[in-house]
């Protein structure tokens, strides 16, 4: 009896062996085969328990002689599996993994002719490994301990997670361009690789990339003519040690709109390739290499690196010779910061872009070393955090020439952070930057007030003493400093200092002090000559002391007091007299209603000593404030003897007639 095949029933043919895979096991493990009607197509189940390392699938186990594995079965795995040896070069329609299975085998690799998918965990050991004549989705783990073959018109679309030890993606087939294989790696998917990627083939495979790819030991990317490998925006090529992309025969395109990285030890060389790292048109950014150790060789290969691309990172590249239409991305050297060396001619084009970090340790440094070192395009210098800018005149080397640069050769524009700015200079053997000022600066001086913003002094007691203030400005070292506004120290009042600074450029900034003048102490009264009044002869004598004393005040001190002085109170050391007979005689003491002038008896008490009458005056300054002081007037037992005084036994309120005897 033949299988549906139409392969012998006693022959075991390589290439239609899958279907036993998954139906075969151990003896005495529970295991259940469906639809084993040969002339349908199959779809074999292991619903069994995880059997023991080993257990192999082939005829010998719960399989019908007359019936064998047919390139219309189905393969289901979705409980544990275990490890299951699968002999010669089964070929199946479908392969569904959804729990874990461990593939062995020494024959030609498991063939999926149409659709297959792992959503668990799929190891590969056997000794062809997968072999994807359709179409395969990952989205677990595949571990590919073996090989893993993409043919013509098929697609390996990853999500999850390839981990791939000592194999290659081969391609067998027809060299028809048109049928190229493809591999795709999702956006979130990992392909991790140790090995050969992209080996061996006889024609072309796409490879798009918008996930990682890493190569965590030596490894290589060989591509035959045709291909092309495609890493996407948000897409990382990891080269972890060394590593090679190389091309046996015409040049194949890499384009790179995402991350190619190379870290680690060991160096990295593309041989016969077309390297495009390209920028997204849409959005205007780019792909970016980053090159963080070892050293780059570009051996025959065509670099278009485009703008809005980028270099970066600390390494030796030995580049090709670039055409400045090939030349306009971004050239970052280090990794904030460090130095990326150029071995050969450095020419870049006029829309490139070299961008350079300073830090407070260093800067970024660009050597070309073996060739000739030309500066184009534009200068960006950026600060990392941390350095708080540079000073005027400070100067930083950012790249070196050996043998030369030249010196005909500069940069279009120089673009730096706000408030710096940076001027270039190209010398035989650096190229070196100095912080100056803009040409078109607008910041303004600053000024900083010497003491306190705000004054206060007490009218004629302090005087103002000007301060001063300091002035510093980004560009000029010496602004000019004008000071506008007087104090009078002696008016009470608020004032305003103005101080004005102008640096060369013509920015200007002002500011101000407010002083304030106050007065607030009263005046004093002082009797400078004694008042006598004589013959006593009990006549009324006017006294009018506003003239004669001498009214002193800090703030309104004119030669002259201007304020008037009146008298509040009088009062006498001897009982005054009251007529009781005649009321319409005046007493001895009368102060008139302008309460500035009194009038004084002059008499005595007989044989006494002689009277003394002290008016109490009261006078207020311009600010408010009241002084007050006594005016003694003495009426003597004879002429130029003055009186004792003694406490007063009389007293008259100000302004008025009223007389209190005591």
């Amino acid at each position: 009896m033949e299988a549906s095949t139409g392969t012998p029933a006693n022959k075991l043919d390589p290439i239609v062996t899958l279907g036993l895979l998954f139906s075969l096991l151990v003896a005495g493990m529970p295991a259940r085969l469906l639809a084993v009607d040969c002339s349908e197509s199959q779809t074999l189940v292991w619903e069994g328990s995880e059997g023991p390392s080993g257990s192999r699938w082939d005829k010998a186990f719960n399989w019908r002689p007359e019936c064998y594995p047919s390139p219309e079965d189905h393969i289901v795995i979705d409980e544990n599996a275990g490890t299951i040896y699968v002999p010669g070069s089964p070929r199946v329609k479908t392969l569904t993994v959804s729990s874990t299975v461990e593939l062995s085998g020494d024959g030609g690799g498991l063939h999926v002719l149409e659709d297959g998918g792992n959503s668990g965990t799929l190891k590969l050991t056997l000794q062809g490994g997968l072999q994807i004549e359709g179409t395969f989705l990952n989205q677990g783990l595949l571990q590919v301990h073996s090989g893993l073959t993409v043919y013509d018109n098929a697609t390996l679309t990853n999500s999850g997670d390839v981990r791939w030890w000592n194999g290659a993606w081969t391609r067998y087939g027809d060299d028809d361009p048109a049928a190229e294989p493809e591999v795709v790696n999702a956006s979130d998917g990992t392909i991790r690789l140790r090995g050969d990627l992209e080996k061996d083939w006889s024609g072309g495979l796409a490879v798009h990339n918008e996930g990682a790819i890493i190569f965590d030991s030596d490894g290589n990317l060989d591509m035959e003519p045709g291909s092309r490998l495609l890493n996407q925006r948000f897409g990382v090529v990891n080269f972890l040690t060394n590593a090679n992309i190389e091309h046996s025969g015409d040049p194949a395109p890499i384009h790179n709109w995402g991350t190619f990285r190379k870290e680690g030890g060991g160096g990295w060389t593309v041989i016969k390739s077309e390297f495009y790292n390209r920028s997204d048109p849409a959005t205007g950014e780019g792909g970016v290499v980053v090159t963080l150790s070892g050293r780059v060789r570009l051996v025959d290969t065509t670099v278009e690196h485009q703008v809005g691309a980028t270099i970066t990172g600390n390494a030796k590249i030995d580049p090709p010779t670039l055409g400045p239409d090939h030349n306009n991305g971004i050239y970052a050297p280090g990794v904030s910061v460090g130095t990326l060396t150029f071995l050969g001619d450095y020419r870049p084009s006029n829309q490139s872009v070299l961008e350079i970090e300073i830090a407070p340790g260093g800067n970024d440094l660009l050597a070309v070393s073996g060739g000739t070192g030309t500066f184009n395009g534009t200068l960006e210098v950026l600060f990392v955090d941390g350095y708080p800018g540079p000073q005027l005149g400070d100067v930083f080397t950012i790249a070196t020439c050996q043998p030369l640069c030249d010196v005909n050769s500069g940069f279009d524009a120089i673009v730096s952070p706000s408030g710096s700015h940076f001027e270039a200079t190209v010398l035989p053997d650096k190229v070196q930057i100095e912080a100056v000022c803009p040409p078109d600066e607008t910041t303004p001086p600053q000024i900083e007030l010497i003491g306190p913003t705000s004054l206060a002094l007490e009218c004629g007691l302090e005087s103002y003493v000007e301060p001063g203030a300091t002035v510093t400005d980004l560009c000029d070292p010496d602004p000019q400093l004008e000071i506008s506004g007087t104090v009078d120290s002696g008016s009470p009042g608020r004032y305003t200092v103005v101080y004005t600074a102008t640096d060369s450029n013509g920015n200007s900034a002002v500011a101000t002090r407010r002083v304030t003048v106050s007065d607030t102490q009263a005046p004093r009264i002082r009797q400078t000559v004694l008042e006598e009044i004589w013959p006593v002869d009990r006549r009324l004598e006017p006294v009018r002391p506003g003239q004669i004393v001498t009214v002193e005040d800090a703030c309104d001190g004119a030669p002259t007091w201007r304020q008037p002085v009146f008298i509040t109170s009088a009062t006498s050391d001897e009982p005054i007299y009251e007529s009781p007979i005649n009321p319409r005689t005046k007493p001895d003491i009368v102060v008139t209603r302008d309460c500035e002038t009194a009038l004084l008896r002059a008499t005595h008490i007989a044989n006494g000593n002689g009277r003394v009458y002290v008016l109490w005056l009261e006078t207020r300054d311009a600010s408010g404030n009241v002084g007050t002081g006594p005016f003694r007037v003495h009426v003597p037992t004879r002429p130029g003897t003055p009186p004792v005084y003694e406490d007063p036994v009389a007293e008259v309120s100000g302004c008025t007639v009223d007389v209190t005897n005591r």
